[in-house]
């Protein structure tokens, strides 16, 4: 962890296992991440100012990834499968613990789901591989119908505050703001704005990136070999017709 105002960072977990994922609960008091210091990665829950060892939130035989909280924090949204991405899953905070499949009876490869601020919506990815997937929109709980959001491809959506706008980042490092209002049924949904492209670092696109609650500044890990290479602006450009016609001879 890095506290940003004062530049010092410092490790919040020590398990010699593999341990990523990492997800803050609404009130930014705990962290939630996967480990598979016993085989499988499980969701295990940590205290955000340290403390108390680890407590398991959930264990089974299958590989899981946390990707997001519902606004009041009481709910989790997770993928389980061989390697963590197969099927979205809730699994509440507190009482009998027991999750559930958020779109049951469904076939596709699904994860990196995102809550909308209202809970009525989940943003998420199907795809067969979370290097290239597409991002679609469905009502929670789940009415049977989908709106696919990226046209070509996506991964890790984000909301705004307001519920107003997905972000989310294509195969080609472009991303994209996609403007959506809530249906009956289905979201409608808007063509994507490109913000900015980023180069990816590695191969890893679950949660690669962060933004501010209005999707205006984000927060992205950086190849140092690239440096500010990495990212390059869209800016608008102007193209000036028949110019010539515009010189004035002297």
């Amino acid at each position: 962890m890095i506290d940003l105002g004062r530049g010092v960072s410092t490790r919040f977990t020590s398990d010699p296992f593999d341990e990523q994922a990492p997800v803050w609960t609404p009130d930014n008091q705990t962290v939630v991440f996967a480990s598979n210091r016993k085989g499988p990665y499980d969701l295990y829950a940590k205290a955000a100012g340290g403390g108390p060892a680890e407590r398991v939130l959930f264990e089974s035989a299958e590989s899981k990834a946390p990707s997001g909280f519902s606004s009041d924090g009481k709910t989790l949204l997770f993928s389980m499968g061989s390697t963590g991405a197969g099927r979205l899953w809730t699994l509440p905070m507190a009482g009998d613990s027991k999750p559930a499949q958020v779109f049951p009876g469904a076939s596709d490869n699904e994860g990196a789901g995102q809550f909308s601020p209202d809970g009525r919506w989940i943003a998420y990815v199907i795809s067969t591989s979370f290097q290239a997937g597409n991002v679609f929109v469905q009502r929670y709980p789940a009415n049977g119908i989908k709106t696919q959001i990226s046209p070509t491809s996506g991964f890790s959506p984000k909301w705004t505050s307001d519920g107003k706008r997905i972000v989310c980042q294509t195969a080609n490092n472009v991303f994209e703001s996609v403007a959506v209002s809530p249906g009956a049924e289905q979201m409608r949904v808007e063509l994507p704005k490109p913000l900015f492209t980023f180069r990816q670092t590695n191969e890893n696109r679950i949660s690669q990136f962060s933004m501010d609650v209005r999707g205006e500044r984000f927060l992205l890990v950086v190849n140092p070999n690239l440096g500010a290479a990495a990212t390059e602006a869209l800016i608008p450009l102007t193209v000036i017709v028949n110019w010539a016609q515009t010189l004035i001879k002297k």
